[in-house]
This record gives C-alpha cells, structure tokens and sequence, in this order.
C-alpha cells in the first residue's frame, strides 16, 4: 500500500517538476517519510522514475487493451476506428494529473540522455503501429498517417493542458480528424 502511495506522489511530483526537477526529498516529505526510509522502497531518484514509468505503462496498457481486442474482433470499419481514435484523444480528459507527467517527461526526454528517452521511442511506435493498423483498410500511407494522428494528439493534450482544460477536447479532436481524414466520413 504505502509503495503504491509513493508511485502516485511520485507521478505528481514528476508532473509538477519533471525529472530533473524531482527530488528524493520532495518525494519523501509528501509521504511522510524520511529519505531513508523511503530509499528503502526505491534506492535511487533513477528507480522511482522507472518504477512511475512502469505504472504508466501498465496503465496505457489497461486502456488501449481493449480496445485492440476490440477492433481486431469486431474488424475495421470507420465508426469503429472514429470511436477509438477518439477514445484516446479523451483519455486526456479523464485524468488531467496523469496527461501532465506523460507530457512533462515527454518534453524531457527529447534529449537521447534523459533515462525516459528509449521509453517514449517504444511508446510512440507501439502507439502508431496501433492506429496504422485501424487505418490500413481507409486511408493511403497508414504508417505516415498514424504518425501525423499521434503528433495532432500530443499538440491537443499539451494545448488543452496548458489552457487549464477550458476546451472540450472531445469535440475539437472530433472536428480535426474530420478534416484530417476525410476518408473515414460518411
């Protein structure tokens, strides 16, 4: 129980400051704990960040999970991929607090040196690799496409966040991929 609390301090710390901007102090006093006795949970600043990394894996996976089952069950057709595209656009609104660290250590780890940088490679491509697969039946180019999909959907999470959630990020998302992938109207 208390490893969980400090996971979840952890990713608020993260979303507030990023990594390099994250201390084993700030953490600590947050959970009421000594730094050494939270060392004892996560012996290095390094650790806590592969353990939140982990955990906000373990939770995209939870989301987007279903999702694929889905649409490799029921098979494409362009509601479906419309429903699921947007699905992942409005996850943003769900839980703003989680949608700010992914974009906090996104920007981080742009640089090859941050220890987050071959986590978001995977991510990103994991994720494309997913909606090319939804709009291979639809449109020419899935690869390239997902790809501009993927981008237009960090622009809007970074956008909605930054205007403290004033949008309907739902709605906007909805009137760009018509106008992005007209292929998939009616």
């Amino acid at each position: 129980m208390r490893r969980a609390r400090i996971i979840e301090e952890a990713i608020g710390l993260f979303g507030e400051r990023g990594y390099y901007g994250f201390t084993i102090q700030e953490l600590g006093k947050r959970c009421g704990l000594s730094n050494p006795g939270l060392l004892h949970y996560f012996p290095s600043k390094l650790d806590v960040l592969l353990q939140v990394l982990a955990e906000l894996e373990a939770r995209g996976a939870e989301f987007m999970e279903p999702l694929m089952q889905q649409a490799r069950h029921e098979g494409s057709s362009k509601q479906l991929v419309l429903t699921m595209l947007r699905a992942l656009a409005s996850r943003a609104a769900a839980d703003p607090q989680l949608l700010r660290v992914l974009i906090e250590l996104q920007a981080e780890s742009l640089s090859p040196e941050h220890p987050a940088h071959e986590w978001w490679l995977r991510r990103d491509a994991i994720t494309q690799g997913f909606i090319a697969e939804l709009l291979t039946p639809f449109v020419a180019r899935p690869k390239e496409v997902a790809s501009q999909v993927v981008a237009m959907m960090d622009g809007f999470s970074a956008h909605w966040l930054r205007h403290r959630q004033a949008s309907d990020i739902a709605a906007e998302w909805d009137a760009a991929l018509a106008r992005m992938l007209p292929e998939l109207g009616d």
